[in-house]
Order: structure tokens, then C-alpha cells, then sequence
């Protein structure tokens, strides 16, 4: 793995290097390439090829780089994620591969700004939960999670990693800079989220919900 000084432009949770070797450690990726540009990591996708994910800002100098690394890495297309930062969303909710935006919310607001900000459908939610008696702990089982998280990918149509990556993320993530946030309902984990500090800014990483129970706003 080669590992050079980021661009600040591009500094954000893509670059962390801990999350890196995790990936590496769980072959999810085979290679990765830090620089000034940003960061480049080579995902196999069939025996012969792979996929070049980065968030580099997709210019000449970049464009001349990934035909470079992707000539010795037998690559057949490259995929940029180079999120724009937002406050506020004017569409409706969708489902993509690579997102267009993130939402960034500031910690250092109060709660009652950051829930005036929220919409009303959700502030409402979060009141459901709140009068079913439902609390958010810091209990977390690995394989109750990993349950949850094939409930959730069974039902929403998406693909998940193994349980390797995740053991892989928990060992090389300091404990400081991850976050385990668990709903329980009569010993049952029905909701949970993990979050993952980068810089000064905490990444809303993965999440997974029990269907049966969405009555309850978990």
C-alpha cells in the first residue's frame, strides 16, 4: 500500500488510513495510492479485472493518472466519488451507487436547531420512538449486527461485504474513532448504525434496521 500526503480538498473518511487496511486485510481491495490528487483504491471485480474508485477531482492530470495505474492494474473503468457537501436536500429521496451529495450537519448547533432543521416527518418520528420507550445504547454484538445488516440488504436490494471486512474494520479502527449505536426492544436489536470519526467529522457509515418493527421509528 503507498501512501503519500493528501490534498486537504480531498481530505475526508476515503483517505483514512486505518479503513484502508481494513479493506486490504479483507481483500475488498488488492491496492491503494495516496497522493496529492487524492486516493485510489483497486478493487478486484472478476478474476482478470477491477475497479479503480477514487475522489480525486476528475482532471487532465488526474484523467492521465488513472490510464496510467489503470494499464498495470488490467482496470476497466474507474469510478470518481467526489461528493459535494450540502445543507439542505431539494430532491426526494433516491438510492445510488455513488451519492451526489452529503448531507453535513454541525455538531457545535443545539439539539433544537439541528431538529428545526430536520424535517418534520422525521422530528415527528424520532417523538414515535421516544413515547415507545425505545434508547439509544452502545451495546454492540458483531453477529447480531451482521443479521440485521442481511435483513436489511435482503429487503432494500443491495449487495453487502462479509463478515471478514467488518472484523477487519472493528480491529484496525481505533476504538476512539469508532462508534457503535444500537436500538434494542425486549433484548432484540431491531436498529443500529456504525460511525466512523475522520478529522473532526464523523461519518455516518453503515446502518440497519428489522423490518417487523419499523412501527417503532427505530
Amino acid at each position: 500500500m503507498k501512501s503519500k500526503t493528501v490534498s486537504k480538498q480531498n481530505e475526508n473518511f476515503f483517505c483514512n488510513q486505518n479503513l484502508q487496511k481494513a479493506l486490504k486485510k479483507s481483500q475488498k481491495i488488492s491496492a491503494a495510492y495516496n497522493n496529492k490528487y487524492g486516493s485510489f483504491l483497486i478493487y478486484p471485480l472478476f478474476k482478470k479485472f477491477t475497479i479503480i474508485y477514487t475522489n480525486a477531482n476528475p482532471n487532465t492530470k488526474v484523467k492521465s493518472y488513472l490510464k496510467k495505474i489503470a494499464k498495470q492494474h488490467n482496470s476497466i473503468y474507474a469510478i470518481s466519488e467526489n461528493l459535494q457537501e450540502i445543507d439542505s436536500f431539494q430532491q426526494k429521496s433516491f438510492k445510488e451507487f455513488i451519492p451526489r451529495a452529503t448531507r453535513k450537519i454541525s455538531l457545535s448547533d443545539s439539539q433544537e436547531e439541528i431538529l428545526a432543521n430536520m424535517h418534520s416527518k422525521g422530528r415527528y418520528n424520532a417523538k414515535v420512538a421516544q413515547k415507545k420507550g425505545l434508547k439509544v445504547t452502545n451495546q454492540f454484538i458483531l453477529e447480531d449486527f451482521y443479521e440485521l445488516l442481511i435483513q436489511t440488504a435482503q429487503r432494500d436490494s443491495f449487495n453487502i461485504n462479509d463478515k471478514t471486512y467488518f472484523e477487519e474494520l472493528f480491529k484496525n479502527i481505533p476504538k476512539n474513532q469508532i462508534h457503535y449505536y444500537s436500538i434494542y426492544h425486549e433484548k432484540k436489536l431491531i436498529a443500529a448504525s456504525i460511525v466512523i470519526d475522520h478529522g473532526e467529522t464523523a461519518y455516518y457509515f453503515y446502518g440497519a434496521s428489522n423490518h417487523k418493527y419499523r412501527n417503532l421509528m427505530a
